[in-house]
């Protein structure tokens, strides 16, 4: 076992954790996501496959994909059995797209800013249908879910422990999920608690078998959701969890710990959005380097986690999309989120800074 040598939470970044005595039980979940509209799933991936499905329904048969994107965005699109085609992101994350008639068209909006790309292709969706993933976007003060323009879908484990939970502008009706999906809810929960309990004694010594348990547990609902091909309702527990969490004080955190970190750094690293403007709720403090494989190790060696937004898709042709091969490569998510106070952003920011 390692010793905690600072104050601060023993792991930063990773899967949620869940604190029961943080749960509002007085939800603020609908300023950001309507009550009346839409359909509540098990994932946000979940929710994409029952767009896909209600596209070909009406004869659909081609999506175009930005070559950018997370491979998990490419499940639903396989077994969907839709034709598909990558268009270019830039290393700048501004597009190149022409879309065919009557085809559909995924956007991405990255990281919590709005994609500006959504605007253009919003003024000529007569001729295709539009398709936004709002995972990173959905808590930003002008976003608009409900709209009769454009499909959105959204992922809510990406902001907290909502153990799961996604979300789509379309009003379908489902069934109740399977047992299976319900006892995986259910583990996923346990493994947030467990990580909780571990996480806020900071004066125990540094576990690494008692990490192994949880981040089995993780590993093992993970795979089940990526695996799931049934389209089923959210389990009650999972939306129990959401309705309880308190979602402004999340959007409040985010901005104030990325403003925080910013002004710590002091412009030493180059970011991929220079600006957090008001309204905007960031997914995390993204920055671009030449060092990311050193960078990320010794973050991790202090139990900093800092995610990799992605890895390159196998089905994505290198040479065809050169452009966007300085993303896959260079950029670096550095963690932000609610869970974190002052003490940890100085700390995160110490940990940069000495290898800058």
């Amino acid at each position: 076992m390692k010793k905690n040598h600072y104050k601060v939470k023993k792991i930063i970044g990773g899967e949620f954790e869940l604190n029961i005595d943080s749960l509002n039980f007085d939800s603020n979940i609908d300023k950001y996501i309507s009550k009346e509209e839409g359909t509540w799933t098990t994932s946000g991936r979940q929710a994409f496959c029952l767009i896909l499905n209600q596209l070909k329904s009406i004869g659909v048969k081609q999506i175009f994909l930005p070559s950018f994107l997370c491979n998990s965005i490419l499940i639903p699109v396989l077994r969907s059995g839709l034709k598909f085609e990558f268009y270019k992101v830039h290393h700048d994350l501004s597009s190149d797209i022409n879309p065919s008639k009557g085809s559909a068209i995924l956007i991405i909006h990255y990281f919590g800013w709005f994609n500006p790309l959504a605007s253009d292709l919003r003024k000529q969706s007569e001729s295709f249908y539009l398709i936004e993933d709002a995972t990173h976007i959905f808590l930003n003060s002008d976003y608009q879910l409900n709209s009769d323009r454009y499909y959105t879908f959204v992922s809510l484990r990406k902001h907290a422990g909502t153990i799961m939970g996604g979300w789509l502008n379309q009003s379908i009706k489902l069934p109740e999920s399977e047992k299976k999906v319900k006892r995986i809810a259910l583990e996923s929960l346990a493994a947030r608690f467990l990580k909780n309990i571990y996480i806020s004694d900071k004066n125990q010594n540094i576990d690494e078998l008692f990490e192994k348990e949880y981040l089995n547990i993780f590993e093992y609902c993970e795979g089940f959701i990526n695996e799931d091909k049934s389209s089923a309702l959210i389990p009650n527990v999972a939306k129990y969890i959401i309705d309880s969490i308190d979602w402004h004080f999340i959007v409040r955190k985010r901005r104030e710990n990325w403003l925080l970190l910013d002004e710590l750094l002091d412009s030493k690293f180059k970011k991929i959005n220079n600006r957090l403007d008001n309204g905007i709720v960031p997914l995390g403090y993204v920055i671009k380097t030449d060092n990311r494989t050193l960078i990320k190790k010794k973050l991790a060696k202090n139990k900093i986690y800092a995610p990799i937004h992605w890895p390159i898709p196998t089905l994505l042709d290198e040479k065809l999309f050169s452009c966007s091969l300085e993303l896959y490569d260079k950029i670096l998510t550095i963690p932000i989120d609610q869970r974190y106070n002052h003490r940890e952003i100085k700390y995160i920011a110490k940990n940069l800074l000495e290898l800058h």
